[in-house]
């Protein structure tokens, strides 16, 4: 028997959701930390910064950071880091979920990695706490909340909303306790309330049968819309930084600089002419 598009989606969904439990993270990061070297919620969302950035550095999709951000929030919760590595976890997260999803092709380097990232480990370093990681959380593909939100777009034959909140809300630790699902039925909410009413009414019960079968509950799914409205909101309102118009200063050696500079080395000193040889010009 040959399925449809929209079948092919609830299996999908199905499957999601039977996967979900065991790749669930349960961080409880302090906002402030006790010690030296204990880990704040703070410095975890600034590591998933950078993976942000590492992401368009090199061209990686979406797909990829998600899965990077769970695996981080999962070993985060299963062992005790300290702050010192974890610069070191974040870019190993990256370089396993780009190796897991794009294993023929896209996947950079751990040497490029480790100094692009200016992490401060090698590429030795990355690659111990890749093994490392991949021994605690095994290596199983861990379904993200792209992944119930694709499947949510293709019941739908909706064609939004897009990544770019998920990445968002991956660098906000205080939506990282939600099940992956949540997250992505919340998105697609916000994203229908912006819809026409003969939309937003054709939607209604294909939503709902949605909803009962990710068993999610009510309680919780309205607190997270709360948080995650909250979270979009101050990323939206966030003032936008000045631009800076300091000239850009580059600092070389001389080797370098007659590398660029290949006329350089025809420049010849001109001898010095005294001032006694010269001849008092006339008035």
């Amino acid at each position: 028997m040959v399925l449809n598009n929209e079948e092919e989606a609830w299996l999908r969904l199905e499957t999601l959701i039977s996967q979900e439990p065991q790749f669930q993270p349960l961080l409880q990061l302090p906002s402030l930390a006790r010690d030296e070297n204990e880990v704040t919620s703070g410095m975890r969302d600034e590591t998933v910064q950078v993976l942000r950035c590492l992401k368009v550095c090199f061209d990686l999709p979406a797909e990829v950071l998600l899965l990077a951000t769970l695996s981080m929030d999962r070993f985060l919760t299963k062992m005790r880091a300290l702050r010192r590595h974890l610069a070191v976890i974040g870019v190993a997260a990256l370089h396993l979920a780009a190796e897991s999803l794009r294993p023929s092709s896209g996947c950079p380097e751990l040497s490029r990695l480790a100094i692009v990232s200016q992490c401060g480990c090698t590429a030795a370093d990355l690659a111990r706490m890749s093994g490392l990681m991949q021994i605690k959380l095994g290596s199983t593909i861990a379904a993200t909340a792209l992944d119930f939100l694709n499947a949510f777009r293709s019941i739908l034959g909706l064609t939004g909303p897009d990544s770019s909140g998920l990445e968002v809300l991956a660098a906000d630790s205080a939506c990282s306790n939600f099940r992956p699902c949540e997250l992505a039925l919340v998105l697609l909410f916000l994203h229908i309330d912006g819809c026409p009413e003969k939309v937003r009414d054709s939607l209604a019960k294909p939503i709902g049968e949605i909803y009962d079968v990710c068993k999610i509950n009510e309680n919780s799914f309205w607190y997270c819309y709360e948080v995650v409205s909250a979270s979009l909101k101050q990323y939206e309102e966030r003032p936008k930084s000045p631009h800076n118009k300091q000239r850009l200063v580059w600092r070389l050696s001389q080797r370098t600089f007659r590398t660029l500079r290949p006329t350089s080395r025809f420049d010849q000193e001109l001898e010095t002419i005294l001032e006694e040889n010269l001849k008092q010009l006339p008035d």
